[in-house]
């Protein structure tokens, strides 16, 4: 079965449109998306900021996940990531995100779902996310490239993974079978495949070009 991945960097001014492309890929008005997110006081506020993006395309249920202080969900947040067509992984703390969501259970669940065909969408930490839950083990991925200056410090990281993708705020992939990398929106994405130890291939990709693997 093919796996769909999404790895955004930013909510910028196509944002909406990378939410009817989800929304659409986990079944439209039968979509039942379970959007995780790292938990604290106030996330009620950023779920229901979120939740309007994916309302205007009628999903079947929109319903938040996020870790107590113990990086547990509740059975009733698990039901529903079991259940989930779509899962949405969100920005912030990158590291409450790798504590919460790999744990064996959790993490052997969500790469079980993807694996069979549930589409995954990482915005930010959540694309980075991917890396640790083994959707693509062989990456370093580094959001907001151009805006945080990241060339030397995803160069660097190349060295101890295979490929690395740079990201600009406004561009977004759709990765198909972990091997065809679609670009979309304005920035560039930054492609460095490596072919020993600090020597690797760089390509700027822009909007519609697509590297294969």
């Amino acid at each position: 079965m093919e796996r769909k991945l999404f790895l955004i960097s930013e909510v910028t001014a196509n944002f909406s449109e990378i939410c009817r492309k989800f929304v659409l890929a986990a079944g439209g008005e039968h979509a039942r998306i379970a959007y995780l997110m790292q938990g604290d006081k106030n996330w009620q506020k950023y779920f229901d900021e979120y939740k309007e993006y994916f309302e205007k395309y009628k999903p079947a249920s929109i319903n938040p996940i996020f870790p107590n202080q113990s990086n547990d969900l509740t059975a009733t947040m698990y039901s529903n990531l079991k259940k989930a067509t779509g899962i949405f992984v969100g920005g912030g703390y990158t590291f409450r995100y790798i504590n919460a969501y790999t744990q064996q259970q959790i993490c052997q669940l969500i790469l079980q779902k993807y694996n069979s065909g549930t589409i995954y969408a990482g915005l930010s930490a959540g694309a980075i996310l991917t890396i640790r839950l083994g959707i693509l083990p062989n990456f370093a991925i580094k959001p907001h490239f151009t805006r945080r200056n990241r060339l030397l410090e995803l160069a660097k990281k190349v060295n101890k993974a295979k490929y690395g993708l740079g990201i600009d705020d406004g561009c977004w992939l759709e990765v198909t079978d972990e091997t065809e990398f679609k670009i979309f929106g304005v920035g560039n994405c930054y492609f460095f495949t490596k072919k020993a130890t600090n020597h690797f291939n760089l390509q700027i990709c822009q909007n519609k070009d697509v590297v294969k693997l």
